[in-house]
C-alpha cells in the first residue's frame, strides 16, 4: 500500500509539471524564402493544430541613426498646448489664431501693452502727458489758496465756542470774564510766522528732492517728489482754510484784535467802548480781525506735519529702511539721515507748541492741525510711491482688439486694460 501511495503521488507531480519543449530538426526546404534564416513556423496538416517552436529567432535591426527633430518642434521649456480640431471659420470672421487652435505657444510679453518704466518719461511731453491731472490740480489749489488769503472772507458763525458778529458787536459777550481764557489772550508777536512756514515747508521739500536725485539719479522719481509734495502742502492749506472758513472759532487773542481795530476805526464799534487801555498807537487792520475768526484747525501746524510726513516717508524709503539702499549706502547714510528725520520733527513740535504759546490757537485746533497734516502728507505719498518707495507706474486706458473662441469659432471682441493717471 505504501509503495502504491508514493508511486501515484509521483505520477500526479509529474502530470503536473509542464514538459520542456523539444525542438525538432527543421526539413531541407524550411528556408523557403532564402534569406538564411531557418522558418520554424510549420503550416499544420489537415485536422492537426497549429504550433510554433519556441526556438524562434528574430534578426536584430541595425541601428536607426538620430533623426532630426521637426522644424516646428517645441525647445525644452515651451509650453505645448493639445491640438485640438480648429473650428469651421464663421462668415465674416477672421479664422482662429495658431495660440487659439493650440500649437506652439511660446509665452512672451507684449511690449505694446505693458506699462511704461519710470525711466521712459524722458521728455517734458511725456510728463505733460502722464501728469497733466496733477499739474491741473496743483493750479487750482494753488488759486483756491491764494483767493481765501488774500481776499477778505468772513468765516461763518462760529460752530466751537463763543459766537461774535462784527457787524452788532456785543460787547457783554467780548467782555464776558468767564471767557477771558477763551478769548482774552493778550495779542503778542507769533514766533514762527505764516512766511516762515511757507518758505520753510518749500526749501526741506526741495532740498529733499534735490539730495535724492544726487543720489540716486533717478529723474523720475524726483519729478514724483517734487509733484507730491508740492500737492501735500497746498492740498493741506486749501484743506486747513476751508475747515477755518466753516467752523469760524474765534482765537484766543480775538478781545484785543477787535478791541484795537475798532477803536482804530477799521471795523463797526460798539457804544460805551473804553479805549485808553490800546491807546499805544498799535492798530488792528479789518484782514487781522476776520483771521481772529480762524483759529480752528490750526494753519501753521497742518503745514508743518504736512511736509514732515512726506519729508520722512521720502528720506526713509532712500536711507533708513529700504533694503535696497542700504545696501549702496555708506555707513554713514543711515544715521544722517534719521538726524535729519528728527530735526524736522523737533521743527514741526516747535511750531505747533508756540501756537499755544503765543495765544493763536486752543490745544484742540494744533491736535486736530498736527493729524490732519499728517494724514494728507501720507496721502500724497502714496498717491506717487507704494510702500516700498518705487515710483508707482502710469500709463493710460487702451482699447485693443481681441478674438473670443467659442465652439462656432473666433469671434471679434474688444480688451480695455490699463488704468488712469
Amino acid at each position: 500500500m505504501i509503495h502504491a501511495f508514493f508511486l501515484i503521488t509521483a505520477l500526479w507531480t509529474a502530470a503536473q509539471t509542464p514538459a520542456d519543449p523539444v525542438a525538432l530538426p527543421a526539413p531541407a526546404d524550411a528556408d523557403a524564402d532564402g534569406d538564411g534564416f531557418v522558418d520554424t513556423t510549420q503550416q499544420p496538416g489537415p485536422g492537426a493544430p497549429a504550433t510554433v517552436s519556441p526556438t524562434t529567432t528574430t534578426p536584430e535591426a541595425p541601428p536607426e541613426a538620430p533623426s532630426e527633430a521637426p522644424p516646428d518642434a517645441a525647445p525644452a521649456g515651451d509650453i505645448v498646448a493639445p491640438v485640438v480640431p480648429s473650428p469651421a471659420p464663421t462668415p465674416g470672421f477672421p479664422p482662429p489664431t495658431p495660440e487659439q487652435r493650440g500649437v506652439l505657444v511660446r509665452p512672451q510679453a507684449s511690449p505694446s501693452l505693458a506699462p511704461p518704466a519710470s525711466s521712459s518719461l524722458s521728455s517734458p511731453a511725456d510728463y505733460l502727458a502722464w501728469y497733466a491731472v496733477d499739474y491741473a490740480a496743483l493750479a487750482v489749489a494753488g488759486g483756491l489758496f491764494a483767493a481765501s488769503s488774500l481776499a477778505e472772507l468772513t468765516p461763518a458763525p462760529a460752530l466751537l465756542g463763543p459766537r461774535f458778529d462784527l457787524d452788532k458787536p456785543d460787547l457783554a459777550v467780548l467782555f464776558d470774564p468767564r471767557l477771558d481764557g477763551v478769548i482774552g489772550r493778550p495779542l503778542v508777536r507769533e514766533k514762527v510766522p505764516t512766511a516762515a512756514v511757507v518758505a520753510g515747508g518749500v526749501t526741506v521739500l526741495a532740498g529733499t528732492a534735490l539730495v535724492d536725485l544726487m543720489a540716486g539719479g533717478d529723474a523720475p522719481r524726483t519729478h514724483a517728489l517734487v509733484v507730491g509734495g508740492a500737492e501735500a502742502l497746498l492740498g493741506t492749506a486749501v484743506l486747513t482754510e476751508a475747515l477755518k472758513l466753516s467752523f469760524g472759532r474765534l482765537r484766543p487773542d480775538f478781545r484785543e484784535r477787535w478791541l484795537r481795530a475798532a477803536c482804530g476805526g477799521n471795523v463797526a464799534a460798539a457804544d460805551g467802548l473804553d479805549c485808553r487801555g490800546v491807546d499805544d498807537g498799535f492798530v488792528v487792520s479789518r484782514a487781522d480781525v476776520l483771521d481772529g475768526m480762524r483759529s480752528f484747525p490750526s494753519g501753521h501746524t497742518s503745514a508743518s506735519f504736512a511736509v514732515l510726513t512726506f519729508s520722512t516717508l521720502a528720506i526713509g524709503s532712500r536711507w533708513i529702511w529700504s533694503d535696497d539702499a542700504l545696501a549702496r549706502a555708506p555707513a554713514w547714510a543711515p544715521p544722517l539721515a534719521t538726524l535729519a528725520v528728527g530735526t524736522l520733527a523737533a521743527g514741526a513740535g516747535f511750531t505747533a507748541a508756540s501756537r499755544l504759546s503765543d495765544g493763536r490757537h486752543h490745544a484742540e485746533d494744533v491736535v486736530v492741525g498736527a493729524a490732519l497734516g499728517t494724514a494728507l502728507g501720507a496721502s500724497s505719498w502714496l498717491l506717487y510711491f507704494d510702500a516700498r518707495g518705487r515710483v508707482r507706474t502710469r500709463w493710460p486706458v487702451r482699447v485693443v482688439p481681441t478674438t473670443t473662441m467659442s465652439v462656432s469659432g473666433a469671434a471679434p471682441a474688444l480688451a480695455v486694460t490699463g488704468s488712469l493717471p
